[in-house]
């Protein structure tokens, strides 16, 4: 990723990855996507309370996954505790991500066996 500021509220943070379209650093990617878990849980809406398919709550799941565990392998700026709470956050968005039907996200060469 280029060298582009985090875009969290009064943040002067180098970005480390991004989140449906904003660029943000480890803390504000952990506190954008500590919300979204707690909103999924409570009824799989979005956060402006609109409601989200199951297929697009899955893949911002999956990607919250994917990017939570970078983070938390490869950022310079977290601390030790900081990372941890990274991990904690992979595995409550896997745990969620596991509850929708199997079929939702099955990966692409799961899905040819299956047709």
């Amino acid at each position: 990723m280029d060298q582009h500021r985090c875009t969290g509220s009064g943040c002067a943070q180098i970005a480390e990855t991004d989140l449906e379209g904003h660029l943000l650093c480890g803390r504000h990617f952990y506190a954008v996507a500590s919300k979204r878990l707690a909103v999924y849980r409570s009824g799989h809406t979005g956060l402006d309370g609109t409601a989200r398919s199951e297929t697009a709550i899955s893949a911002l799941l999956s990607d919250l996954v994917s990017k939570a565990t970078g983070l938390a392998a490869k950022s310079a700026s977290l601390t030790t505790s900081e990372r941890e709470e990274m991990y904690e956050l992979a595995l409550s968005a896997l745990a969620l991500r596991e509850c929708f039907p199997k079929g939702l996200h099955l990966e692409p060469h799961d899905r040819k066996q299956h047709e």
